[in-house]
């Protein structure tokens, strides 16, 4: 199958075009969920484990249901395991790469448990997928 668009000048715009809208858009959803918080006086770390955390999540939500309604359940598997991969290595270990030591000290019982639990449910389905 031909590519719809084979000028390289073409994909090289696009790029940039998708990498400057990604960028405005995830400025606007971080800025916009902090006043939605304060509005509201919801704790800004309970906005940042749902409402963005979600938003970040659903390319590979979408992508990870598609594969398995097309019964292609290694994709769907190899997509979270790779996220997973990622988000630790980069999302998580960039940081520290840069600033250093990042203190544990915000973290509590429940948020252990809000990543145990999902690890937990993400195994359950990798068993009835896989």
């Amino acid at each position: 199958m031909v590519p719809k668009y084979q000028n390289i000048f073409v994909i090289i715009g696009l790029l940039i075009l998708s990498l400057v809208a990604i960028s405005i858009s995830s400025n606007l959803i971080v800025d916009n969920a902090q006043i939605i918080a304060r509005n509201l006086n919801i704790s800004e770390k309970i906005i940042t484990m749902t409402v963005i955390v979600i938003g970040t999540s659903l390319p590979e939500l979408i992508m990870t249901v598609t594969s398995a309604r097309k019964k292609e359940f290694d994709m769907a598997i190899g997509n979270i395991i790779g996220t997973n991969i990622f988000n630790i290595c980069i999302v998580l270990g960039l940081p520290i790469l840069i600033y250093g030591d990042i203190p544990l000290t915000n973290y509590n019982i429940i948020d252990i448990l809000a990543v145990f639990l999902t690890s937990l449910v993400l195994f359950f389905f990798q068993g009835v997928c896989g």
